[in-house]
Formats: structure tokens, sequence, C-alpha cells
């Protein structure tokens, strides 16, 4: 892990003095809401500042907020089962990433390098599928959930609509 890249990555934890934490964990939802914010102010400008920053931020992300199965990075959140809003959050990342690799001035080297890392996690969110359904965790199979789901640790690992959401945005891509 490059710890230099950490500092390309948004924080949305803001402590009791109204001030970001910057060592609070990053999210892959954050990084996806500023990605397509950075992506779409180099859209409006050209200023080649937003998608700079928005390289910057996507190697951040693989760097970090990532896992590795079998010598392949998957896109991961530090904390899979914090919250159970985290289902949707890879998703969101995924989406605004493709939206980032439609910029026809994304450099060969950056639009190369982020196709391999959608193509890796597609590999292994597949390997893990269960008759073409998959859960939050893209690094290890689901499970049906028939019951009201109450334990955070569980639903991370559950069948849902928000982690079927995420699935398709990441295999829709390339």
């Amino acid at each position: 892990m490059n710890h230099d890249l950490k500092k390309y990555l948004i924080s949305d934890f803001v402590g009791d003095t109204c001030k970001s934490i910057p060592d609070a964990a990053p999210w892959t939802y954050t990084q996806g809401v500023v990605l397509n914010g950075l992506s779409n102010l180099y859209a409006a400008t050209k200023d080649e500042k937003y998608i700079e920053s928005a390289v910057l931020l996507v190697n951040g992300v693989m760097n970090l907020l990532v896992a590795e199965q079998n010598g392949k990075m998957v896109l991961a959140e530090l904390n899979e089962i914090e919250d159970m809003d985290v289902q949707f959050f890879k998703g969101i990342f995924i989406r605004n990433l493709n939206l980032l690799l439609t910029n026809d001035d994304l450099s060969l080297f950056s639009r190369t390098l982020f196709e391999q890392f959608i193509k890796e996690s597609q590999t292994i969110i597949q390997r893990y599928a269960s008759e073409d359904m998959y859960g939050a965790t893209w690094t290890e199979a689901p499970v049906t959930c028939t019951e009201p789901i109450t334990d955070e640790a569980l639903y991370a690992t559950c069948i849902t609509a928000a982690s079927q959401s995420s699935a398709i945005s990441l295999l829709m891509n390339i």
C-alpha cells in the first residue's frame, strides 16, 4: 500500500470541531461522488487540474480501498460491516470511475490501469457469485438471509438489492 496516496482520498467524517478528521476511514462512495464532480468539472472547463486530481484520487482508491485475492485487486471498504448502507458504496465509485473512463483526454496509461482494476474486480466478484447473486463483500460468497437482519456483520454478507446494484455497476463496465 502506498500511504502517500492516502492524502488524495476524501474523508467525509467530521468531528466535534466541525473539521474533517484526516485519519478517519475514507469510503468508496465519497471517492465516487468527488470523482463525479472532478469528471464533470473537467468536461465543462477542460482545466487539466480536474482530470489530474481525478487520476490521483483513483490511484489512492486502488492503493488503499482494495483487498487482494490470488494476486488480483478488488474494490473493498476498509470496514465492510460498519454500516448497513455500505452495500451501495462500491457501486457509486464504480459508476463514477466509468464516467471518468468515457473521457477521451484520460491518458492511455491511466485508462489501461483503471480498466485492468475493473477487470480484476469483475473476476473476483464472479468467483464468489452464488447463482448470479452477489453480496456486499466482493471477496466472499454471499448468503441468502430470510429473517430480518439486525447483525451488521451478517448483513454485509447477505444478498440484498443494494449488493446487487453495486455488483451490476461493476459487471456492466468495460
